[in-house]
């Protein structure tokens, strides 16, 4: 995973073709599910449960405001200058 994502954040300056990490999505997702699910703990009650369930809930929830905050991007609908500079959040995104 730090070979494949991290290389990408040693010079932001350049082009990035990100394309070229197509392959990498469906694994990463099943590293964060596993991740995920060892966060929530046994499913037995108790406060390790408790607290787990806690972290992958506010997990889940940063996830999806990320994502509806970037709707707009990804759907391609128009926006203000205002809206997309504050979206752009590296400068090598512009």
């Amino acid at each position: 995973l730090a070979a494949g994502w991290l290389t990408w954040l040693v010079n932001t300056d350049r082009t990035m073709f990100i394309f070229y990490l197509a392959p990498a999505p469906p694994f990463l997702v099943l590293a964060v599910t596993l991740l995920l699910q060892d966060v929530l703990g046994p499913p037995r009650p108790g406060p390790r449960r408790t607290v787990g369930l806690a972290a992958v809930c506010l997990y889940v929830a940063v996830v999806a405001l990320t994502f509806a905050f970037f709707w707009p991007v990804l759907t391609g609908e128009p926006l203000s200058t205002a809206e997309w500079l504050r979206r752009m959040w590296f400068p090598s995104w512009f």
